[in-house]
Parts: structure tokens; C-alpha cells; sequence
């Protein structure tokens, strides 16, 4: 069984806790924010994913044996823009930016209780974690064969559920073999969408192109991080937002505006909070079990951090 952490400050825990509700007559659940992508610690993370995927696009339709004028990576080629393919890939991702169709991400950790990560993301250790439980599951359709339809492209990948969000790798090292062919099997997954557009549908092709190509972008690109953050055995909710009304701004604790969207998680996964190993932590778990009892949630497991942490 596999769990996954989130790390936060007290104010954001407490926030989270707060945020219980029910939604639709269903599970009381808790609230988290995604941050837009543009707004990570890592500001040129969405530049570098997808220029680490632009490679690997065309090596998927060698593989595929697409015909060269079908090729999805050929097409500032046909339209005749003047510049480089980055240059021009990273106008896109400008313009993408400019209206505000970028993904917004949620960052969790297989990691329960790594110093590193509660140094980074839980106010030096003076925070807590969130553990979730999770199970793992991989879509096909009967014969065993990846589905194509558009609305299974989440379904089709290899996720971690909790039912109502999906969970999904971070790649760090994408000249690894194991990463390669995970980006690759995530692409070739967008490209069978195209192929199988392009079959039934009388549609212009640069338009398709252009579609799977901003797929690839908001949905894959914030899949790969550089290797100097692996220690944190990331995993992610990636979410996109077409209505602009739905995102909502916060000023975060460097005093930065940052866009946002909210997805909720059902408390019933929650399985143990761990508070931060530089807390006061009988104080500090006494005031989160007083919150949670008036949640009326009484199986939630509340510990101390293991990690030896001094003071000054």
C-alpha cells in the first residue's frame, strides 16, 4: 500500500482542516490548491518539460511510422513562423500563460517524513503532512488495448486513484531508460487521439496539430522535473482550467500573487497527519485533534515526525 504526502505550513493545515464541507450531498471533504505552473518554485519548469518531450515527439512517430506530413512536429515547418522550434515553442507557452491556460499542479511525495521536504515546503519542520492512502490501477479496454476516445486519455495512463482525483509520476532524468518510455508511452497515448482524428474527421490538420501539440504542453510537461529535485519522489494532480471564473488568486508567503484552483479530496483517505519534527508537537496535536473532533472524525492517526531536528 502506497501513500502519499503532502507537506504544508500549520496556517496551510489548518486552512485545509477548515475547508471540510460536503459537496453535492456526498463525502466531507478537504480543500487544495493548485498553483498555476508558471508559478513554481522552478519558474522555467514548464519550458523545460516540454522541451524534454519535443525530442521525444519525434521518436514516437519514427516508432509510429507516421507519414511525414501527418507529423504533429512538423508543424511550425508548414506554417512558416520565422525561428527556431524552441523559440517558437515558448512563444506558445507565452501565449498560453497570457490566457491563462496552463495547468495548475498539487504536489504530493512518496516520502511521509524526509527532512529535505519538510525543510523546503513545511516552514523548516514547524508544519505537517498530510498521508493519504492510495491503490493503483491501469485502464484498458477488454482485449487488453489502450483505449484512444479523448475523454480516456487520463483513464489510459498508469495512475494512482483515490477515486475522485488521479495521481501521476514525476519524471527527473528523462535520458533514463524506465523515464523515457514513460514519457513516450504518455505521448504516443495523444498521438493515437490525433491519428484517430485525423481518420474520422474531414478537420484542417494544422488545427489537430496544434490541439494534441497544447495537449502535450499542459498535460505532460509538468510531468518532468530536473533530477536535482528527485529526492523528493514527487507525484502530482494535474488540473486545467478553461473557465476563467473558477480561478481564484492568493498572495503566497514570498508576498506573490499567484492564479489557482481548488480540488477536493474526500477526508475518508486521510489516513495520519504528521506534524513537523520542529513543532511543539503535544500543543500542536492537541489543536488539530480539537479540530478534527469537530469534524466529528475520530480515525485519524496524529504523530510526531521521526526525523531528529535542533532547534536554536
Amino acid at each position: 500500500m502506497e501513500y502519499y504526502c503532502h507537506y504544508t505550513t500549520l496556517d496551510a493545515c489548518l486552512n485545509i482542516l477548515n475547508s471540510a464541507k460536503k459537496l453535492n450531498n456526498r463525502d466531507l471533504s478537504i480543500t487544495f490548491w493548485g498553483s498555476s505552473m508558471f508559478y513554481m518554485n522552478d519558474p522555467q519548469e514548464f519550458y523545460y518539460g516540454f522541451n524534454t518531450l519535443w525530442p521525444l515527439l519525434k521518436e514516437v512517430e519514427n516508432k509510429l511510422h507516421i507519414d511525414n506530413n501527418l507529423r504533429v512536429s512538423n508543424i511550425w515547418k508548414e506554417s512558416h513562423l520565422e525561428g527556431s522550434e524552441a523559440e517558437i515553442n515558448n512563444k506558445v507557452l507565452n501565449a498560453l500563460y497570457e490566457s491563462n491556460q496552463t495547468p495548475f499542479v498539487i504536489s504530493f511525495s512518496l516520502c511521509n517524513d524526509s527532512l529535505p521536504l519538510w525543510n523546503m515546503y513545511s516552514n523548516k519542520g514547524r508544519g505537517a503532512c498530510f498521508v493519504f492512502v492510495n491503490g493503483e490501477h491501469e485502464f484498458t479496454t477488454p482485449d487488453g488495448r489502450i483505449p484512444i476516445g479523448e475523454k480516456e486519455i487520463e483513464k489510459s495512463t498508469k495512475v494512482h486513484i483515490i477515486k475522485e482525483v488521479s495521481f501521476q509520476n514525476v519524471a527527473y532524468d528523462a535520458e533514463r531508460s524506465e523515464s523515457k518510455q514513460y514519457l513516450k508511452h504518455l505521448i504516443e497515448i495523444y498521438y493515437k487521439v490525433y491519428a484517430n482524428a485525423v481518420k474520422q474527421q474531414n478537420a484542417n490538420s494544422f488545427n489537430l496539430k496544434l490541439e494534441i501539440l497544447i495537449g502535450i504542453f499542459t498535460n505532460l510537461s509538468p510531468l518532468i522535473k530536473n533530477k536535482s529535485y528527485e529526492y523528493e519522489h514527487e507525484v502530482r494532480i494535474i488540473k486545467t482550467e478553461n473557465d476563467i471564473n473558477n480561478i481564484k488568486i492568493r498572495c503566497n508567503a514570498n508576498g506573490k500573487l499567484t492564479p489557482y484552483v481548488e480540488t477536493h479530496i474526500p477526508i475518508k483517505y486521510l489516513r495520519n497527519i504528521v506534524i513537523g519534527p520542529a513543532c511543539d508537537f503535544n500543543a500542536t496535536r492537541n489543536a488539530i485533534q480539537t479540530r478534527l473532533s469537530q469534524l466529528g472524525i475520530n480515525n485519524i492517526k496524529i504523530t510526531k515526525s521521526e526525523v531528529p531536528y535542533r532547534i536554536y
